[in-house]
């Protein structure tokens, strides 16, 4: 990947490994390609790979995660989910396409909190993020495969926390493409 740093390592099976992202691994402009930003990982093992979002108040605290789908079960189209309290700031909710290949050209349709496309073109490593402080409904589409993550950087519970009655926490999900989805689902209780 263009412009991207190459750390190499060995984790023994069933050890976990840790791996700290600088803060420009960031994606911040919005409804732009900005290069070299994908994060490819690779094994001659199969490993699960998760990603983490550590507590934003300088501790390493987790605060929410999701499970990173390996590049085979990617698709070409998805759907984005993502959450956004208006009356909540920050609140803002934003998806990140991709690139799992060169030249894949990516069209993106919303249909709320606006209607409005985008078409361009991402090469591997390469990301584009959408942003909006409301609900985003849209649709994904690429000539190849490409990886959705969609977030919320802040929503609230009620319940007590250091904040007071609101208990900000962000929620990360890496969205699977449409053809995997089913009829029928397993879901287990609650851990929390």
């Amino acid at each position: 990947m263009t412009g991207a740093a190459s750390n190499s390592g060995t984790v023994a099976p069933g050890s976990p490994a840790q791996v700290f992202l600088l803060t420009s691994a960031v994606v911040g402009s919005t409804q732009a390609v900005t290069p070299g930003k994908g994060i490819h990982i690779t094994s001659p093992g199969k490993v699960r790979v998760y990603l983490v979002f550590a507590d934003a108040f300088g501790t390493t605290k987790p605060r929410e995660a999701t499970l990173v789908l390996p590049t085979p079960v990617l698709g070409t189209s998805h759907q984005v989910a993502s959450f956004g309290e208006p009356n909540f700031v920050p609140g803002q909710t934003s998806f990140v396409v991709l690139g799992v290949t060169n030249g894949t050209t990516v069209t993106v349709q919303i249909a709320a909190p606006v209607v409005e496309s985008f078409t361009f073109t991402l090469n591997q490593g390469d990301a584009w993020r959408y942003t909006a402080n409301l609900n985003i409904q849209a649709k994904v589409t690429g000539t190849s495969a490409i990886a959705l993550f969609s977030a919320t950087s802040e929503s609230r519970t009620n319940q007590p926390s250091v904040f007071g009655t609101v208990n900000p926490n962000p929620i990360l999900e890496q969205m699977p493409p449409s053809d995997l989805y089913g009829m029928r689902h397993l879901v287990g209780p609650t851990l929390l």
